[in-house]
């Protein structure tokens, strides 16, 4: 990268005498200052520079689609490494680059990220030694640098010999803190991030880099907005910068608004200047100049971003709504604005804060009469079983001294328009269509006010401007045909469903037991018939058990003891509903269904249950990056490794207890916890190898925890 070093203000000297110039005094101080105390983040700083200068050694030998090696240190490879496959180093170039501060063979190019000439020597920040081997036209040189007893730097050539190996440099230096091995691991996530090309990655299992998170890509060439955030970055040369300009209303006027979006800005190489750290940015005028240039790009482009964006919704609706998300965000608010006022809507209007929001349209009762049409409105779903009915707004008009009536019209995602065309009981079958689906619905139904003559649906349509979410009735679920006979009563007896309470307020207070009520839920007729469904019977909605435990709590036990999955719904029948389902065999007593399940816990199903206890995945010792370093024979990887293959049953051993202590004789398996407790040790019996585990943090370093296992079993045996 080409540094920007010459004077641009000379003061204009006279009548001066003699004049001298400032040195840097080759002294230990001096390097360590430019080495160790560079850097704030050393360990970043040296994965960041050492693969920056592999990145411009693969440019300079037009190779850039070609992804160099690095080594990150594990317990058994502690070393760390770069290796290229670039220009290669000379002995001539080695000692040049690797024993001048300041000296680089980059400074005149902006086709390469280099240029300080000190990135070659960060290893120093971290340790007094590294390796360098340098490949260069069928030789290979082994150096290594030094702090010597003097505290300067030092390179002496170990070795040379003639090689077939590419052309390229390594550098490598030994990580003897294994506390550093995961420093490495995330640093380099970080580093590799805006890496063109992701790099060659050994010494660690499945890396991958970090992933950005956009909230929106390609604003426009080289600008992206980042999700959650109102830091922008700069990217340069494959690495990312913080940009915080100082003063930034001084320096950027109304374009500080736009930095604080949180924007990555992506720069060619020298547009801006950089710290000798490569930590951040160097806010000379130059770089602060560049900054306002690529902004005030982006500000006068958001205009023409929102337009383009909204060309490919061609429905008002659709359209409106995504103008108003436009209107929503901090970086397109005022665009999205300025559109609006160029392209007015009856949909949408600026709001408060010159935000875009969209309208609610008015429809007026005397209109609908001429369309010979009539409304009836409610709101279904909102995350409860309750649809609430959307009555007619009405104001005085003051000028002709009447009432009118008119319907406030939501433009929302979820407006739904269902037209009758001439299905019985339209009202209740919508209601119980959309009642069935997940979400919010706003329903707004049309039917005909004389039923012998049409609705003019078109002009309400128009008046609309066309929403996206238009039905028919017939296209709703059907409704259940009720069959009339001798046999109606039984037939059509209502089964209850045991659901959760309402609450009416939400500080409203109910006891566990309290909150599970039975509402009707739909006649017995229109049930699956193939389908198993579970039921206890019921008096004056009261359930009338055989054993102790109030129905409720009943299901929740059973759920809990892993014998029905959560979710589980059971129906309480009247007399006459039981009669109903007395020949069907799909119908079948939950109690009686609790009981004859606990006696048929068999060998596998307590297997699995003990497999699901002893599996406790939040446990650091049963971890893959555990697993990874101890032996394959290892009883501790055996066992565990079996568990967590295992087919497993969630379930609680006191809620199954109490329901086997709750009915008594009926139960033939007493024993069935005791069993489960039984194969529970069987399975720990190799974790309890290894005492110190269960006492281990949730935290603890994978490679001490392997380190420990592996000493228990060299002590006993495997």
């Amino acid at each position: 990268m080409i540094i920007k070093s010459a004077a641009e203000n000379l003061p204009v000297l006279s009548n001066v005498g003699e004049t001298g110039e400032f040195r840097i005094r080759n002294s230990a101080k001096a390097f360590s200052i430019l080495s160790s105390g560079l850097y704030a983040n050393k360990i970043k700083a040296i994965i960041r520079e050492y693969s920056c200068n592999a990145w411009d050694s693969h440019i300079m030998a037009g190779r850039a689609d070609c992804p160099f090696d690095v080594h990150l240190p594990n317990t058994l490879e502690p070393w760390f490494a770069v290796r290229d496959y670039g220009i290669g180093l000379s002995h001539e170039g080695v000692v040049q680059i690797y024993t001048t501060y300041f000296e680089s063979t980059k400074s005149d190019s902006n086709d390469v990220i280099g240029g300080l000439g000190l990135g070659s020597k960060a290893a120093f920040s971290y340790t007094d030694n590294f390796t360098v081997t340098a490949v260069k036209d069928g030789r290979r040189g082994v150096y290594t640098a030094f702090i010597n007893e003097h505290g300067v730097p030092s390179i002496a050539l170990m070795m040379e010999e003639e090689t077939t190996d590419p052309n390229g440099v390594e550098v490598r230096f030994g990580v003897n803190d294994s506390y550093d091995f995961r420093k490495f691991h995330q640093e380099a996530r970080e580093v590799f991030k805006y890496f063109a090309v992701t790099p060659n990655v050994i010494g660690v299992d499945g890396f991958e880099p970090d992933v950005v998170n956009y909230a929106r890509k390609d604003i426009m060439p080289g600008v992206h907005e980042l999700g959650r955030s109102h830091y922008s970055t700069a990217v340069m040369g494959n690495i990312g910068y913080p940009l915080q300009v100082p003063n930034a209303q001084a320096n950027l006027g109304d374009l500080a608004q736009v930095l604080d979006c949180g924007l990555e800005l992506h720069f060619d190489i020298g547009e801006l200047d950089i710290q000798a750290s490569r930590e951040g940015l160097s806010y000379i005028p130059e770089t602060i100049a560049a900054i306002k240039a690529k902004l005030q790009t982006v500000a006068d482009h958001l205009e023409s971003y929102i337009a383009e964006e909204l060309k490919q919704y061609t429905n008002e609706w659709d359209h409106a709504l995504q103008l108003e998300k436009f209107g929503t965000s901090k970086l397109t608010q005022a665009a999205a604005a300025q559109y609006l006022n160029n392209n007015p809507s009856e949909l949408i209007s600026n709001g408060y804060y010159g935000r875009p929001q969209v309208s609610r349209l008015r429809i007026n009762a005397t209109d609908l009469v001429k369309w010979n049409i009539s409304f009836s409105a409610f709101r279904a779903g909102n995350y409860s079983d309750v649809v609430k009915t959307i009555r007619a707004d009405s104001e005085y008009d003051h000028v002709n001294k009447g009432t009118i009536h008119y319907w406030q019209i939501p433009v929302s995602p979820n407006f739904n328009l269902v037209i009758n065309d001439g299905q019985s009981n339209p009202l209740i079958r919508a209601k119980r269509h959309f009642k069935a689906l997940n979400g919010d619905h706003f329903v707004w139904l049309a039917q005909p006010i004389d039923k012998k003559l049409p609705m003019n649906t078109a002009a309400l349509i128009k008046a609309l401007h066309n929403p996206p979410k238009q039905f028919m009735v017939s296209a709703l679920t059907p409704l259940e045909k009720v069959v009339r006979g001798p046999a109606v009563v039984p037939v059509l007896s209502n089964a209850f469903v045991l659901q959760k309470r309402n609450p009416t307020s939400s500080y409203s207070y109910r006891t566990r037991d309290a909150d599970l009520v039975w509402r009707e839920d739909r006649p017995i007729a229109s049930f699956d018939k193939t389908a198993t469904h579970y039921y206890v019977p019921i008096k004056a909605l009261t359930a009338e058990l055989e054993g102790p435990i109030e129905v409720g709590e009943l299901v929740r036990r059973a759920v809990s003891a892993g014998l029905f999955a959560e979710g589980i719904k059971v129906y309480g029948l009247r007399k006459d509903a039981r009669d109903a389902i007395a020949n069907m065999a799909n119908w079948v007593n939950f109690e009686t269904v609790v009981v004859d399940t606990i006696n048929g816990i068999d060998a596998a199903t307590i297997s699995k249950m003990a497999a699901s206890t002893v599996d406790d995945g939040s446990r650091r010792c049963y971890t893959d990056d555990v697993l990874k370093l101890i032996a394959a024979d290892s009883p501790y990887k055996i066992s565990i490794e079996a568990i967590r293959a295992a087919d497993k049953i969630k379930f609680d051993s006191h809620a199954l207890h109490s329901l086997i202590t709750a009915y008594g004789d009926k139960i033939t398996q007493k024993d069935v916890v005791v069993k489960i407790n039984a194969e529970i040790a069987v399975l720990r019996s190799a974790v309890n190898r290894y005492p110190l585990l269960s006492q281990i943090n949730s935290y603890a370093n994978a490679s001490d925890v392997a380190e420990y296992i592996r000493l228990i079993d060299d002590t006993k045996g495997k």
